[in-house]
């Protein structure tokens, strides 16, 4: 019995650190905030063949839409992460556009 408890807590905590790596859904607020356009650091062309953007924490990105616009910034808290960028687009992408957002090495530390 002790055995079986014992295996369950290690899976759980298996588990839950599991659950760590994926960006919550529906709290935005993890992946970043709205930015000026004057703030971003680069520019994306989203085309109709445009899947999939690949980005660091801390990016600001101006996205460009047809003659429309948006920027965000990624400083988020919740990363790595796969974040959709068309839920923070104020409704300028009717399709998914997956961003790929690394951690920012500048914060990460070093193991020595």
């Amino acid at each position: 019995m002790k055995r079986i408890l014992f295996i369950s807590a290690i899976l759980s905590v298996l588990l839950a650190g599991c659950a760590d790596l994926r960006a919550p859904s529906d709290r935005t607020d993890f992946w970043g905030s709205p930015a000026p356009a004057a703030a971003a650091t680069m520019t994306i062309v989203v085309g109709p063949e445009t899947k999939h953007v690949n980005l660091i924490g801390g990016d600001i990105v101006r996205f460009v839409v047809g003659d429309k616009s948006f920027t965000w910034s990624f400083d988020g808290a919740y990363f790595p992460a796969a974040v959709d960028i068309s839920k923070v687009s104020n409704g300028l992408l009717q399709r998914p556009l997956m961003a790929y957002v690394e951690s920012n090495p500048m914060y990460q530390r070093n193991s020595n």
